[in-house]
Parts: C-alpha cells; sequence; structure tokens
C-alpha cells in the first residue's frame, strides 16, 4: 500500500504522533514512510505538507507556552522577594493583555469622525521666519561687500572693498 499525502487519515496520525512528543524520524518509523518520501512532500510542500508541519509546530509550541504560563501563574512565591513577585506580575498582565484585549490592551483607538482643531497661534513661534526676512537679510549681507574695479596696475584679482578696509584699520 502506498502512502499519500492527501488523505486526512495520514496527517490526523502524523499531528497526533508529534503532539504526543515523536520527533520526524519517529513518525517515519511507525507510519512505515520512507524519508526521501517525507522530505520530498515537505521541501515540495506536497497538498500544503510544509504548511501543516509548521501548523503542528506552532500548535505544540502555544500548548508549551499555555502550561509555562499555567505553571508560574499558580506558583507559590514568597511575596517578600521582588525578582519573583515582577515575574509574576509581568506573565499576569502579558495574558491578561493578550487574552483579554477589551479590557487590559493598550491599544488606544483614535476617533477620526471628530473634526480636529489646531491652534494656530501655540505654532506661531515655532515657525521659521518669513521668507522676505530672510531675503533682506541676505540683500543686506551682500550689500556689505561691493567688489571694486580691477586695479590699472595689471593685477587681475579683484578687491572686496569692505575687507581692505579692515586690513589698512588694523596696520
Amino acid at each position: 500500500m502506498s502512502l499519500t499525502i492527501q488523505t486526512d487519515e495520514i496527517k490526523n496520525k502524523i499531528r497526533t504522533l508529534y503532539l504526543e512528543g515523536l520527533n520526524y524520524k519517529q513518525i517515519m518509523d511507525s507510519l512505515d514512510i520512507k524519508e526521501p518520501t517525507w522530505y520530498t512532500w515537505f521541501y515540495r510542500n506536497t497538498n500544503g505538507f510544509r504548511d501543516y508541519i509548521n501548523d503542528i509546530e506552532k500548535e505544540l509550541l502555544i500548548r508549551q507556552a499555555r502550561q509555562n504560563l499555567k505553571e508560574v501563574i499558580n506558583m507559590d512565591i514568597p511575596l517578600d522577594d521582588p525578582r519573583w513577585l515582577k515575574i509574576k506580575t509581568d506573565v499576569s498582565q502579558f495574558i491578561a493583555e493578550t487574552l483579554d484585549k477589551d479590557n487590559f490592551s493598550k491599544k488606544q483607538e483614535i476617533d477620526q469622525t471628530q473634526p480636529i482643531t489646531i491652534n494656530v497661534n501655540s505654532l506661531k513661534d515655532r515657525l521659521p521666519e518669513p521668507i522676505d526676512t530672510q531675503s533682506k537679510q541676505l540683500d543686506n549681507n551682500v550689500a556689505q561687500y561691493t567688489l571694486s574695479p580691477q586695479p590699472q596696475s595689471g593685477n587681475t584679482t579683484p578687491l572686496i572693498e569692505n575687507d581692505v578696509n579692515k586690513l589698512t584699520d588694523k596696520e
């Protein structure tokens, strides 16, 4: 008899054995599935086999996480030890936030049906200067430095009058 992954019967047997703690090799041996067949199903994702195995693994992890959470929640801890108290509090808060989202969620809903009003006067101090003021300052700075005509002595480098005055004033 040749096995096919198309039947729910074989998928259910694989799931049951995996959740009981058997590894892939043990499952293959117990169901008489040849290793090349298993890996062909898995890597080609034949009829969603790889997705099915991944879902089983997730299910097992969730079961283990729930068991661990139950153990931590039900653990008797000394109330004078802040480390254990914090762990138990954090676990309890995590469970409440994820399982009872309606009452403990940190998610904040924003009502976007109401109009939003912005007070422009409060933003006025934070805005940069108007462009007109900036351009006037730039014009004033440019006016300070005017080029003088080229000297007749053959020197072709123009002088900036303001810089020349600064040099002669220091001497």
